[in-house]
């Protein structure tokens, strides 16, 4: 789905460029004109930087420090078949099926259609060099007095580079082209009129031209060139296309008249009135560095020529500041332009954006967190997992980055849920079965009155979703505010805010969540946290007590989501954990849970009976 992600990523683009626009707009005319054109390398990397298909950064897990917990693939491969305990009945799969539009096709089709326009936007660049080709087959060479006058430009300027010096008849206006072989064209009306005027007007449009090449304007132009052909569609890389050129044009006009005489400043405004006019309206004019512009860029240009001083100190400063204010700015803004990069990296020790809208995860001191090296029973999967314990305050993180970033919690959520119901008198310790209400679902095992254990055990939609009904929307968002719940955002519908609609909350958020609510440092009734308590302990074993809730999200018949978070309760600790597994095409909805249980085992946390 790159294209579709590419598409959203690029109201972001036309949000911060039309921000970029308004900011030079407001701060230009404090700006130097080398400013103003040093600054357009900020919304080239930005153009960049959305473009990426990947990440920008490595996660810390890679390259940090390791907690090293060896298993072998054959140990690996038996924990995702088996169930580790006696009845096994909480691990197995209650993932009720959801169907969404299937955005396959249409991501295609607009694939194509994006080819299309870049082929068609490169077929045209083609076209124009083809012509220019063309024009320098039929021109000819300049007499020996230009020629003469071109090598006294070019050994002024420290030009060492051979570019050809043509004639035609067919340009209207001089211009200057090409990487490899840079050529230099100017129009046979203006060398063919001669006179010492003429060679003055020709002295300046030679002047102009080579500090373009000097400038590497050329280069500056074919990256231009390359950068709108992915961005074809949007209209706001034409708008900064046009606005990049005149302040090229600016920026060289700047670097002719800071070495003139006033004098001689008057007689290059004279020049360039004579020969802007016509580039922009050629088919070769976008890939050329000429004389080109329109009416109103002409007007910024002899402004300049007859305001222009030379810049002082305190110019270059506040230049300088400028450009580092605004290269600050689209640092921050990094993140969401590499959004389709699978998504974006971030720090544990970061704030991080909600998926689904709402607040940002807090975030985990450096200092506090080391990286969990268990890549290996991912085998490949798309996952992260993230476990800490009572006595201290250390987070070990596999795959930093997920593990940070907000996901809907599925089936996860019913733990406070269950609290929730608890507190609000609807359910109690005591009294807590709520009739079946006769209607057909997808597990036979939910087609039974159930109690809070019970349902709880087999993931009883129906039974949650009573409870929220009875509890009402103000009272959830209340409760979810102030446990402090992930984004903390219900919209989605009282039926379905918890799945893979908008709630969400990291993994990271999920452990520090359930230290909390072990801990009751939220100030609920002991005996409706224990009732909770009871209600999620799936297991014992020699080594301690295992507590949890599986959560699980099929779409259109592949699972996006896969939880498991819980706490294994040993003698002398109580370790908490949160692992979670996106598109796992060929895995079931349990596999989080195998997974954590072979990495608790190998870590001697706990051992099923």
């Amino acid at each position: 789905m790159y294209i579709l992600r590419f598409l959203m990523t690029n109201l972001l683009i036309s949000v911060l460029l039309l921000a970029f626009l308004g900011i030079r707009g407001l701060l230009s005319r404090y700006w130097t004109a080398g400013c103003r054109y040093a600054v357009w390398i900020i919304p080239a990397a930005a153009l960049l930087i959305a473009l990426l298909p990947f990440r920008l950064f490595p996660s810390s897990n890679e390259s940090g420090a390791r907690i090293e917990y060896q298993a072998g693939t054959a140990a690996v491969s038996a924990a995702l078949t088996q169930t580790p305990a006696a009845d096994g009945s909480w691990i197995q799969d209650f993932t009720e099926a959801l169907e969404r539009p299937d955005l396959e096709g249409l991501n295609q089709m607009i694939t194509v259609l994006w080819c299309f326009g870049m082929a068609a936007a490169l077929g045209f660049y083609l076209l124009a060099h083809m012509q220019l080709k063309k024009i320098c087959r039929h021109a000819h060479a300049p007499d020996p007095c230009v020629r003469a006058l071109y090598c006294d430009i070019k050994s002024k300027l420290g030009i060492r580079r051979n570019i050809t010096l043509l004639v035609s008849g067919q340009v209207s206006t001089p211009l200057i082209y090409g990487i490899s072989r840079p050529c230099l064209i100017l129009p046979a009306a203006l060398v063919d009129k001669g006179g010492k005027k003429n060679n003055g007007e020709i002295g300046f449009i030679l002047l102009h031209e080579l500090t373009h090449y000097k400038n590497h304007d050329l280069i500056y132009n074919q990256i231009l060139l390359l950068l709108k052909l992915p961005y074809w569609f949007n209209p706001m890389i034409h708008v900064i296309s046009r606005e990049f050129r005149s302040d090229r044009e600016l920026y060289c006009d700047a670097c002719l008249l800071h070495g003139m005489l006033p004098g001689d400043r008057l007689k290059y405004g004279h020049t360039i009135l004579n020969f802007a006019a016509g580039a922009g309206r050629i088919l070769y004019g976008p890939v050329t560095t000429g004389f080109s512009g329109t009416k109103k860029q002409l007007t910024r240009r002899i402004k300049q020529i007859a305001a222009y001083r030379v810049p002082s100190g305190h110019d270059r400063l506040r230049d300088t500041v400028s450009f580092l204010l605004i290269a600050l700015f689209l640092v921050i803004q990094l993140p969401l332009l590499n959004a389709q990069a699978a998504g974006s990296p971030v720090s544990a020790s970061a704030p991080v954006p909600a998926l689904a809208g709402g607040s940002t995860v807090p975030s985990v001191p450096v200092s506090g967190s080391s990286a969990l090296d268990v890549h290996g029973y991912f085998q490949g999967l798309d996952g992260c997992m993230v476990l800490t314990d009572l006595n201290s305050s250390q987070y070990r993180i596999y795959n930093e980055e997920k593990s940070t970033r907000r996901i809907p919690p599925d089936s996860t959520y019913k733990i406070y849920s269950a609290l929730n119901a608890l507190e609000a008198g609807i359910i109690t310790p005591e009294q807590n079965t709520l009739p079946w209400n006769g209607q057909s679902y997808p597990f036979p095992d939910w087609e039974s009155d159930h109690s809070l254990q019970s349902a709880m055990q087999y993931s009883v939609n129906w039974y949650f979703q009573d409870l929220d009904q009875e509890a009402g929307l103000e009272n959830l968002k209340n409760f979810y505010h102030r446990i402090g719940y992930g984004n903390q955002d219900l919209s989605g519908g009282i039926d379905r805010y918890w799945l893979e609609t908008s709630l969400a909350i990291s993994p990271l958020e999920q452990t520090e969540l359930l230290k909390s609510f072990y801990l009751n440092e939220f100030g609920f009734q002991p005996e409706n946290v224990a009732a909770v308590k009871k209600a999620l302990m799936l297991s014992s074993g020699s080594l301690g007590t295992l507590s949890g809730k599986t959560g699980t999200a099929m779409i259109n018949g592949v699972y996006v989501s896969t939880w498991f978070v819980g706490y294994v309760e040993t003698p002398d600790n109580t370790w908490f954990f949160a692992t979670n597994i996106s598109n796992a095409d060929n895995t079931a909805g349990n596999t989080s849970a195998m997974i954590t249980l072979q990495v608790l085992e190998d870590m001697g946390l706990y051992t099923p009976d």
